[in-house]
């Protein structure tokens, strides 16, 4: 007999030596350790034998392989490429490889490079090494998902820069103080994407972007900034607009509120409405010790990109409220 185009003398050849099915028997041994999928096919794409690498990889046993077309274990979208590459090594003896899957009993593909080969004599058909992608295909696809998730909040990113520029450009005065308030938010946005980098752009704690963003005006002698509220993790688009908003607040406070004098303070709270169907999110801003608070008389960008972020970027609401003791808002944004 023959497996792989080896003979195997069945003639009794005396007790000196080896029976030809116990090395018959050694060659399957050892072809069953190989960690890869072997098979013999048939001219006709049946299989004629499968080493057990190859039954664990496609979850069918050597019973059930042996004697089934390739074609009944393939998923349907690669059978006809497949029998085409088949059909043409039968012709002509020429080998391939080809990316396929394979279907498990209960229907689940699992991704193959299969690389085929004519035996030296034509009518033992053909030798077929398999090797495991399925792991790699899902690498793959992860690599390729996030390759466009990157693309995605680039563009984003670059088209915020951009109306950052352009609108900061229109309510400035002068080159200088353009590039001074474009710089700072810049940084600002900088540490955001800092703090979202750090968990793998999944979420940011409201803590640490409190901390981020007010970090330049804490004071070192004494506290000027203090902040409290339970733990509550941020996407990324509301961890980038409140950054943006919190800085625009710092900003303002340090050139005209509380953080313009040294005795002034700044107290950022937050908690979570969960009785609400979505769960809201209030943060009040309060700020004590400035000069005296007036209404302003026109809404600069600051004021404007506030409001933009808050009610257009994450449905939110903003309710400023000038009283003489020290400017305070509110922010409410659902979660």
């Amino acid at each position: 007999m023959k497996l792989f185009g080896i003979e195997f003398d069945v003639r009794d050849k005396g007790s000196g030596e080896p029976a030809s099915s116990e090395r018959e028997n050694y060659l399957s041994f050892i072809l069953d350790k190989v960690p890869v999928g072997i098979m013999q096919t048939a001219l006709d794409g049946r299989y004629a034998y499968v080493n057990a690498h190859f039954c664990n990889l496609t979850g069918w046993s050597r019973e059930e392989l042996v004697g089934m077309p390739f074609e009944a274990i393939t998923h349907p979208d690669d059978v006809a490429e497949n029998a085409r590459l088949f059909a043409a090594a039968v012709e002509t003896g020429q080998a391939y490889t080809f990316r396929k899957r394979y279907l498990r009993p209960d229907g689940t593909p699992v991704w193959t490079e299969v690389s085929v080969t004519m035996l030296s004599e034509r009518h033992e058909g053909l030798l077929s090494v398999v090797v495991d992608l399925t792991d790699r295909m899902h690498a793959e696809a992860q690599k390729n998902l996030l390759i466009e998730e990157l693309n995605h909040r680039v563009k984003n990113t670059l088209a915020g820069v951009q109306s950052l520029a352009t609108m900061t450009m229109k309510h400035t005065a002068s080159p200088k103080m353009f590039n001074q308030a474009f710089s700072a938010r810049l940084l600002a946005l900088s540490a955001t994407h800092n703090l979202l980098t750090r968990a793998a752009w999944e979420r940011a704690s409201l803590g640490d972007l409190v901390a981020v963003e007010l970090e330049p005006y804490e004071g070192h002698a004494h506290a000027r900034v203090t902040a409290s509220g339970p733990a509550v993790d941020l996407s990324p688009r509301q961890t980038i607009s409140l950054g943006l908003v919190l800085h625009e607040l710092a900003t303002n406070a340090a050139k005209y509120g509380a953080l313009s004098t040294p005795k002034g303070r700044v107290h950022i709270g937050w908690e979570i409405a969960a009785d609400q169907a979505p769960a809201m999110l209030q943060i009040d801003w309060r700020e004590r010790g400035g000069p005296p608070v007036k209404a302003p008389t026109r809404r600069g960008f600051g004021s404007r990109l506030v409001e933009q972020s808050i009610t257009r970027e994450l449905g939110g609401r903003f309710e400023p409220s000038y009283r003489r003791p020290g400017f305070e808002c509110r922010i409410i944004v659902p979660l």
